[in-house]
């Protein structure tokens, strides 16, 4: 199966601790099960006509074991959006983020309420534009975010909701080297991972939260080739 990116647009199969890479046309798409026995997929994708004016805005569709239906109302994003992912919950609430074009293509964070699509916290949260931006929730179901920060000379960063705001986890735009094809996992003592291209060699890197800063796990630029679409 063809695993070339279309565009930013990023999409994944996700089974838990599971991730495949997977590119669907001009759609961006992510599916997330709730566990191995209770598999309902939550789809996100990018809802546009076919004209190329249109703004395309985020909708979250799920399968309820025959057809597809929307999550709330279609479009619900303020502006058009980019760079969508999508994580649920134990309790089955789905959360998005994406780089959100009606707040300065700064990153947002929103959640299903069972009615409702709202914030988690203020939407365009992040301090520059959030490119590439992918979400994880961590075992207890906080949420974090890694994405690449604009005006920092394409260095990663990771921030995360502490029920009240959001802040980021170690200092901004840590990796200090300009990084492409960031992810981010969470393990289950609730330790955030990141892996993503190395900007200086085109190799993987992955990084820990050790919890007061961000360190390499094992060497950086381990890969002995050139390395695209790092997952963890």
């Amino acid at each position: 199966m063809d695993t070339d990116r279309i565009e930013s647009h990023s999409g994944f199969i996700a089974w838990p601790e599971v991730q495949h890479d997977l590119a669907i046309y001009a759609i961006s798409l992510r599916l997330g099960f709730r566990d191995l026995t209770d598999r309902e997929p939550w789809g996100s994708r990018d809802e546009s006509s076919v004209s190329v004016q249109a703004v395309r805005k985020s909708t979250v569709m799920k399968f309820d074991g025959s057809s597809w239906i929307a999550v709330g109302a279609k479009g619900f994003s303020a502006g058009g959006v980019s760079s969508t992912s999508i994580a649920v919950d134990t309790n089955g609430t789905p959360f998005v983020s994406y780089s959100d074009g009606g707040n300065s293509w700064k990153a947002t964070v929103m959640k299903y309420n069972g009615a409702d699509w709202v914030n988690v916290g203020s939407a365009g949260f992040s301090t520059n534009t959030a490119a590439d931006i992918l979400l994880a929730l961590d075992p207890g179901g906080t949420p974090y975010v890694v994405f690449i920060e604009g005006g920092w000379g394409g260095a990663a960063s990771v921030m995360k909701y502490s029920g009240t705001g959001w802040a980021y986890t170690g200092t901004a735009a840590f990796t200090t080297t300009p990084v492409s094809y960031v992810s981010i996992a969470i393990d289950p003592s609730g330790t955030p991972y990141i892996a993503y291209q190395d900007g200086l060699d085109g190799a993987a890197t992955v990084q820990k939260f050790n919890g007061s800063g961000w360190g390499i796990v094992g060497s950086a630029g381990f890969t002995d080739d050139r390395s695209l679409y790092e997952q963890i």
